[in-house]
């Protein structure tokens, strides 16, 4: 996986004729001190705490430069609103639909699904962007819920009925 530091991704900004404000810093420190991905509110939070004066929408605005220059990427998990994350090593997401909680995986866990989009479709798939949702092994014990159950009823961690239906 890529390493980032503060000084290389201040490095890249200058490069690509960005101005490096303190705004921006705190956002790049709130990303490099993140170990999983995190929404632009939950970003905006983080920022807050270390740059009280940082808005949320320009924390919102630095991460769309980080993503146009190349730093950030950003991802839709399942029902959930984007989240962000520095550029690393390639990889998918499994979102689970009960707990929403998402795993990150190599793209080469995907690479059939990846080759026949290709080879039927003419179409390339962004592994980055690529998130599949399903039921992840703990809420199958907790719910008792098995992969091979698409479109039946499963009983939620609250106790509530509700109908999972390939999607």
């Amino acid at each position: 996986m890529e390493t980032h530091d503060l000084d290389s991704l201040i490095r890249v900004i200058r490069l690509e004729g960005g101005r490096v404000t303190s705004a921006k810093r705190a956002v790049l420190t709130v990303l490099l001190e993140s170990s999983d991905h995190r929404t632009a509110e939950e970003i905006g939070q983080r920022v807050r705490q270390l740059a009280p004066e940082v808005s949320q929408s320009t924390t919102y605005r630095i991460l769309d430069e980080l993503v146009s220059i190349g730093l950030a990427q950003h991802t839709h998990l399942g029902r959930s609103a984007a989240v962000f994350h520095l550029v690393g090593r390639p990889h998918c997401h499994l979102v689970c639909t009960i707990c929403d909680r998402s795993v990150d995986i190599g793209p080469d866990a995907f690479e059939h699904l990846i080759a026949e989009a290709r080879r039927s479709a003419g179409f390339i798939v962004d592994a980055h962007h690529l998130a599949v949702s399903g039921v992840c092994a703990e809420c199958q014990l907790v719910v008792g819920h098995h992969a091979s159950n698409h479109g039946t009823t499963a009983t939620d961690t609250t106790g509530s009925k509700s109908q999972r239906g390939a999607s």
